[in-house]
């Protein structure tokens, strides 16, 4: 009965190895995600097309209009500006009001200040504005002797 008990043993662990070996076949036949259980197609042959570059936005060229003027008419002024090329531009002395007209991109500052230069009264008063392409965008109004003003913005903000 002895001899038959170790046969029987050995069978079964026999069995059970085969049993293993099977079901590790099955698994490797088994499809992944993503496969379909045939071969991966080869890459394409020839040059790979790289993504279309994003084209960069140029800055958009707008009319800027620097104005000042006073009341009473005959005012007098000391102006400075900036200009299309970060440059300060001065008028030391102007009488009446002023305007110049100048070409600037996005992204640019724009400024003009004025400041009485005349002995005046107390109910004089000097205004600037910075129009863009016609339209008013920066405006300022002070009153008084030596009033000084000041409009100024980087064009395409706030």
């Amino acid at each position: 009965m002895t001899g038959g008990g170790i046969m029987a043993g050995w069978w079964r662990a026999v069995l059970g190895c085969l049993m293993i070996v099977a079901a590790v076949v099955l698994l490797l036949k088994m499809p992944t995600a993503g496969k379909s259980g045939t071969q991966a197609a080869a890459p394409p042959a020839g040059p790979v097309a790289s993504p279309t570059p994003v084209a960069t936005p140029t800055p958009a060229t707008l009319s800027v209009r620097y104005y000042i003027e006073g009341s009473p008419n005959d005012f007098h002024a000391r102006i400075s500006y900036v200009t299309p090329s970060n440059d300060i531009a001065q008028v030391p002395d102007y009488q009446g009001p002023w305007d110049n007209v100048r070409t600037f991109t996005t992204g640019q500052l724009v400024q003009v200040t004025a400041e009485e230069v005349a002995p005046g009264s107390d109910n004089q008063s000097i205004t600037c504005e910075i129009q863009i392409n016609g339209q008013t965008w920066r405006h300022q109004t002070k009153q008084g002797k030596d009033a000084t003003v000041t409009c100024q913005g980087v064009l395409g903000g706030p």
